[in-house]
């Protein structure tokens, strides 16, 4: 029920029509009967569109006006506060440039050398 009251005040605070015109579709549904029963049967398409169209009848005038969404007021003097809720996922990626390393070509045969090859041996016991 608070959430409900909270939301009934924020539409009155940023559109003050809406909820004006919320609590007369009571009225509304009363017209609509009062047409079905004294005048022709329409459907309510109908209905709406001979009450709210710009060749509307001017018949009953003073209940007309009473109709929600009807009244043409200026309610420019209203900021509408409008939040974007919008998720911006951001990846970076590390540039990493793979070199493979320069090989060296080794051949046995380039170290002749006795003393380079024995050097890595472990020594003899006698």
């Amino acid at each position: 029920m608070k959430n409900i009251i909270i939301i009934i005040i924020c539409l009155q605070i940023t559109i003050p029509f809406v909820v004006e015109g919320c609590f007369r579709i009571p009225v509304l549904v009363s017209h609509f009967l009062h047409h079905n029963n004294h005048h022709e049967k329409i459907d309510f398409s109908h209905f709406v569109a001979e009450h709210y169209s710009e060749k509307h009848h001017d018949e009953n005038h003073d209940e007309h006006e009473n109709l929600p969404f009807h009244k043409h007021c200026d309610y420019s003097f209203n900021q509408t506060l409008v939040i974007n809720f919008e998720i911006i996922e951001l990846k970076f990626y590390r540039n990493v440039i793979f070199k493979e390393p320069k090989k060296i070509a080794f051949k046995q045969n380039c170290f002749q050398s006795n003393v380079s090859i024995n050097i890595w041996k472990p020594p003899k016991i006698s």
